[in-house]
């Protein structure tokens, strides 16, 4: 998969990658598989490792959907090895984390795994995956350097912005909206989720912007305060000629507040955890127009597919990180075909060959033909075409959008 916006990144050249999973505990478990029509071959089986309960059951929806997706795609492309993808579900709990959950999921014979949901996780789990043989693609951990760090081997991925990438974007953007302030310096406020997300991309950002003479203001919120009294009238009170708001599934809730206490929609730029369909009438729904105006920018995937992951089943009627998901299924099933074997190191290896420096590819149907006529490939999902399209991942927020 290439990324056009590598220069940006540090030297990370994998971006997406996923493929086989069982659970060790029925309980936090569930099994989705693609229709099997005349599949007969081994097949594969990846493991989820889905966000906990809670703030993140956005995220876990999305994914799910994204992952059932990929399994319908590669049936209609004729399987992988011969048969259907199975996705076998954990579920992280407070008396079993997802580094937990990971060992549950090797000793059951997985070693291919999507997941998990957060940067924090993704450091417990990144020791263990070299001796486990395993190879993890992360849809959602943003943290700047896991793959790269040493204890990875190279069997760390992820289908995700780099959170550099998206402070580096998010900078371009407010510097275009601030360029006709020439009598002052802009002043921007940032509305930063209080965890290593919100602070990460709080930190990078501000840093730019203090570089160029911008005024920085950062108003900094407990994601778990569910009522956030307050919030609002604070951040109305900085006086911010764009406030920007980096947040999860509180979004919508902290956007109204602003709203309510006076800051107009047009001023607020929400970062990728904005990516939630229906998003007017979550903020407000008496009157799901009030933020219109409100700008989201983020890595969705383009709004064919968007459209298909969101009538897939509409009890997982989200977006936020889905198209990275089927991406890490899709890249690692290809993977797999390539090498003809789920062992991790052959999985580690085919990923850079199946997604770089080959004939593009954009469908696992078209990349799997090409692998089985023994051409090499390099494919580009939705996620992909998002970053060669980046312009197109932000847009005006109205109800009639999300």
């Amino acid at each position: 998969m290439r990324h056009p916006l590598r220069s940006l990144v540090l030297p990370v050249l994998v971006l997406g990658l996923v493929a086989s999973a069982c659970s060790g505990d029925d309980d936090d478990t569930s099994t989705t598989t693609a229709p099997e029509a005349d599949l007969s071959g081994d097949g594969l089986t990846i493991g989820f490792i889905r966000p906990p309960a809670g703030l993140f059951d956005l995220l876990g929806a999305a994914q799910a959907g994204g992952l059932a997706l990929a399994a319908d795609d590669i049936a209609a492309g004729g399987g992988v090895l011969g048969g259907p993808l199975t996705v076998v579900e954990g579920l992280p709990e407070p008396a079993r984390g997802a580094e937990l959950v990971f060992d549950d999921l090797v000793d059951d014979g997985v070693n291919l795994i999507v997941g998990p949901s957060s940067s924090e996780e993704a450091q417990l789990i990144i020791p263990k995956i070299a001796s486990a043989d395993a190879v993890v693609c992360g849809a959602s951990t943003t943290a700047p350097g896991l793959p790269e760090l040493p204890e990875a081997e190279g069997r760390f991925v992820r289908t995700s912005f780099d959170d550099n990438v998206v402070a580096l974007h998010a900078f371009d953007r407010i510097r275009e909206r601030t360029a006709s302030i020439v009598d002052r310096a802009p002043r921007v406020a940032l509305v930063s989720r209080g965890d290593a997300y919100g602070d990460g991309i709080s930190s990078t950002l501000a840093g730019l912007l203090g570089l160029v003479g911008t005024e920085v203001l950062v108003e900094r919120y407990v994601p778990e305060d569910v009522l956030a009294e307050g919030l609002g009238e604070r951040v109305a009170a900085l006086g911010g000629d764009i406030v920007v708001i980096i947040g999860l599934e509180e979004g919508p809730r902290n956007s109204r507040l602003m709203e309510e206490a006076g800051v107009d929609p047009t001023t607020m730029i929400g970062l990728d955890g904005f990516a939630t369909t229906r998003f007017g009438a979550k903020a407000n729904v008496e009157d799901p127009t009030s933020l219109d105006g409100l700008t989201a920018i983020g890595a969705t995937g383009p709004i064919d597919f968007l459209t298909r992951l969101t009538e897939k089943d509409e009890s997982r009627d989200e977006v936020l990180y889905g198209a990275q998901a089927y991406d890490c299924a899709i890249s690692m099933a290809l993977a797999v075909e390539a090498a003809g074997s789920t062992d991790g190191g052959a999985v580690s290896a085919a990923l850079r060959e199946v997604t770089n420096d080959g004939t593009i590819c954009t469908t696992y149907a078209d990349c799997a033909e090409l692998l089985r006529a023994g051409e090499n490939i390099d494919y580009d999902g939705p996620v992909s075409y998002t970053h060669l399209r980046a312009h197109e991942t932000e847009r005006t927020i109205s109800y009639a959008v999300f």
